[in-house]
């Protein structure tokens, strides 16, 4: 009896080696287009689809899920790495802080530089809670602590005289746009040009940022530029030994405003604001002839911020005195 079953191997080699050339040339070209259309399709996906994929040997229904949660989680990955350059100063945001939230009485919210809650002294300067680092160093000595709006403040007398030293920092050149906001209690007729924060700007009498009260207690928003310098005026006496909250705002499309217990004191268009690396300072003035222009009076919460805060922010911090 014939025993049936399969061809021996060398026997299956034989039929292979006797097939036409025309049939192992059709199937070699099988076997190349296939191998072409494999490479083609491996160039139009994106980088590392050749590298191995978890997964890939799952049953097609898991694998099919698998894909439509990746197709799911894209958006969410192209957020993440977004927040990651802006981090890194890839997409132009190159101040580091913390951001979000909305600005309370206890919280800086979005755009915070510094924040200075003067809530007493820390060692030989004052604290920023902003978590940029930006601490004031005093110049010696220290004005004296005392009770203010939100706990407690400091207390500058322009005959010692006070001031305070903020570091050169590139997070305050803010070209962009900025606020300066804070509580000031200053007694009837200071000294003319009473800086309660100044920002140097180059080696004469320019500076990039100032809000000053003057002897008529009038409150001054001063900022230098290409086109010199440029002075908001709130002609309210605010000179009265009571606690008003006062803001300067200035936007790079060139709105300047002045901001008074929450309400808008005084606002133009106004031209650009330069900056350079110059020392900022709390409680005076410096120019080409020395410091000068000391603060007589109480401040209280500096803050600084690399854009113009709303009325609706600034009145919500207005809220927080008396």
């Amino acid at each position: 009896m014939m025993r049936m079953g399969l061809p021996h191997r060398s026997q299956r080699k034989m039929r292979l080696a006797k097939r036409p050339p025309r049939a192992r040339r059709a199937a070699q070209g099988v076997i190349e287009g296939e191998a072409k259309a494999e490479l083609e399709g491996q160039a139009q996906q994106p980088l590392g689809h050749d590298l191995p994929r978890p997964g890939h040997d799952l049953p097609r229904p898991l694998r099919s899920a698998r894909v439509k949660l990746a197709a799911e989680m894209r958006p969410a990955i192209v957020v993440t790495m977004l927040v990651i350059l802006a981090g890194c100063g890839r997409l132009g945001y190159d101040r580091i802080g913390p951001q979000g939230g909305d600005v309370t009485c206890d919280a800086a919210g979005d755009g915070i530089v510094a924040w200075y809650r003067l809530d007493g002294l820390e060692g030989d300067g004052i604290a920023d809670s902003s978590g940029n680092g930006l601490d004031g160093v005093c110049a010696d000595p220290c004005p004296n602590v005392v009770a203010g709006v939100i706990e407690q403040a400091l207390a500058f007398d322009a005959a010692v005289p006070h001031r305070i030293d903020l570091p050169a920092s590139p997070l305050l050149e803010l070209d962009r746009g900025f606020t300066l906001a804070m509580w000031a209690r200053v007694p009837p007729d200071p000294a003319d040009g009473a800086s309660t924060i100044t920002k140097r700007l180059g080696d004469g009498s320019d500076n990039s940022f100032q809000l000053a009260f003057q002897v008529s207690g009038d409150l001054w928003f001063n900022t230098d530029g290409p086109a010199g310098r440029d002075t908001l005026q709130a002609d309210s006496v605010l000179t009265d030994d009571v606690w008003h909250h006062i803001a300067g705002t200035w936007s790079v499309d060139g709105d300047k405003r002045l901001v008074v217990d929450g309400a808008l004191a005084a606002a133009r268009p106004s031209e650009g604001v330069s900056f350079d690396g110059s020392v900022t300072r709390l409680g005076a003035d410096h120019d080409d002839a020395g410091f000068d222009n000391y603060m007589a009076g109480n401040l209280d919460d500096v803050r600084i911020y690399d854009r113009p805060l709303t009325l609706e922010e600034l009145a919500t911090l207005a809220a927080c005195g008396p």
